[in-house]
């Protein structure tokens, strides 16, 4: 799969991939069994499947920090950060 689809890899930080996998499925999206190493999240949705990776992070010495999502996850991320947003005020 080309890395043009994974364009962006700061918005989803490690430690909410939990909170926006169940969040993902709440809304619809199906969670699948991830396949090797790097994969941490696999969704599926009427349009397909979304795959999101581990990056490591060049600056904290190999920590993991954020994901790497596909650009067709972009605004389901975005909606997820917008809702938890809103809970917390």
């Amino acid at each position: 799969m080309s890395m043009r689809f994974y364009t962006n890899r700061s918005l989803l930080h490690t430690a909410q991939i939990d909170q926006f996998s169940s969040w993902a499925q709440a809304h619809g999206c199906r969670v699948e069994q991830v396949k090797g190493d790097y994969e941490c999240l696999r969704l599926r949705d009427s349009k397909g499947i979304m795959i999101f990776f581990k990056k490591l992070s060049a600056n904290s010495g190999g920590d993991l920090q954020h994901i790497t999502i596909p650009s067709r996850a972009v605004a389901l991320v975005r909606r997820f950060i917008a809702d938890h947003r809103m809970v917390r005020q």
